[in-house]
């Protein structure tokens, strides 16, 4: 089933930074109603998201080529608990095979107390698969000049949206106590010397970050429908946390190991990497040796060296 976005939207508020202009197809008369999908700004942020996670060089040849990038956007409605009035969109690149999947939550968690509302709709998958020729029927076709586009990403590849200072201590505290349990649960002993973390920065279109242990050679994700800078995810957080250890769960292609969500491949890994490492904040923990931290942080000795 599907929902409709008006078109006059579409029409006439598609428009992205330094004057780039997003056309859409007259042939579709409207998608569901809410403006966000294809709001100029929301769609600009989804493609600097995927400049700086996923998209390459071969990627943008079909670009070149059309003189412009081709994005299909449509509102789906799948099937939800009673009670949960969450909106699902889905925008596609087709020329490039990509597919991003983004929702904007408004549901209860009785068990947890917790009420779970995003301000806007949150990318939760972006999937590779082969490029596609046949626009949805309830789809919208929006075009945005590529060079344009291409000067504005290549303008602003260094804007970065770091963690809040709040969202900071809390990701200190995490990564530390994370941190030792993966030490104890492979028997090694706790580091005696500090320890460097690198947060990755935060995307205001994605409810995640990517944090790298340089020593440990661990990589965290944390991701959430609930807003990472809302405390009420931080009395959960271990529900958002995935752990990867660039050791033992990077393989070259995910068919090695079908079927499993515990593995990350190299190319991922690379993003990661440089995420963290040129764009993220360098942190070193001093007292890791101490044992685990205090729930509120107090206990963590740290200092940003980036």
């Amino acid at each position: 089933m599907t929902t409709k976005l008006p078109h006059s939207l579409l029409v006439g508020g598609l428009l992205l930074a330094a004057g780039s202009v997003l056309a859409v197809a007259e042939d579709q008369k409207s998608l569901a109603a809410g403006r966000e999908p294809t709001d100029e700004r929301y769609l600009s942020e989804v493609m600097r998201h995927l400049y700086r996670w996923y998209l390459d060089e071969t990627d943008v040849v079909s670009a070149i080529k059309r003189g412009h990038f081709l994005l299909w956007v449509r509102e789906v409605e799948p099937r939800l608990d009673p009670g949960d009035k969450s909106r699902f969109v889905e925008i596609i690149l087709p020329d490039m095979g990509v597919r991003v999947k983004a929702k904007r939550a408004d549901y209860k968690i009785p068990e947890l107390g917790i009420q779970v509302r995003s301000k806007t709709f949150k990318i939760t998958d972006v999937v590779r698969g082969k490029p596609q020729t046949q626009r949805p029927a309830d789809a919208v076709e929006v075009k945005a000049e590529y060079k344009a586009m291409r000067d504005r990403l290549s303008r602003t590849r260094n804007r970065i949206q770091p963690p809040g200072d709040e969202l900071l201590q809390r990701l200190r505290v995490a990564v530390r106590e994370h941190s030792l349990k993966y030490l104890a649960d492979r028997n090694r002993k706790l580091p005696t010397t500090p320890q460097t973390i690198n947060l990755g920065p935060i995307s205001p279109v994605a409810n995640e970050t990517w944090v790298l242990w340089e020593e440990g050679r661990v990589l965290y994700r944390f991701s959430s429908d609930i807003d990472l800078a809302n405390p009420a995810f931080w009395k959960h957080e271990k529900l958002g946390v995935d752990l990867f250890s660039i050791d033992e769960q990077v393989v070259v292609s995910l068919d090695e190991v079908a079927g499993s969500n515990a593995y990350l491949t190299r190319d991922q890994v690379g993003r990661v990497l440089f995420n963290c490492l040129v764009f993220g904040r360098r942190l070193t923990l001093t007292d890791v040796e101490k044992g685990p931290a205090s729930t509120g942080g107090t206990s963590i000795n740290t200092k940003t060296t980036r």
